[in-house]
């Protein structure tokens, strides 16, 4: 092999490697941190705004199809009981 070709192999094994990491970091950032972080994040802003308390069970996130789903959305009533839930 001459040096230009082993140069060009390396920089592309190099590119696919840098690739493959953000691929795994972008799927770590959507499987795990995202759906922790908005779950927490909705549940302290909606309870603020609407002042009834919100849980919400789970939120599941597919960042390759961008689809998110919540599960156990529950507001509850000023007296205590439930006013609105979703499952």
């Amino acid at each position: 092999m001459n040096l230009r070709r082993l140069l060009t192999l390396r920089l592309f094994l190099r590119s696919l490697r840098a690739l493959a990491v953000a691929l795994a970091a972008y799927a770590l950032l959507g499987f795990v941190v995202v759906p922790r972080v908005a779950r927490s994040v909705a549940e302290a802003k909606l309870t603020e705004l609407l002042h009834r308390t919100t849980t919400i069970q789970k939120v599941s996130l597919n960042p390759f199809t961008l689809a998110l789903t919540v599960e156990g959305f529950a507001v509850k009533a000023k007296d205590g009981g439930p006013f609105v839930a979703f499952d």
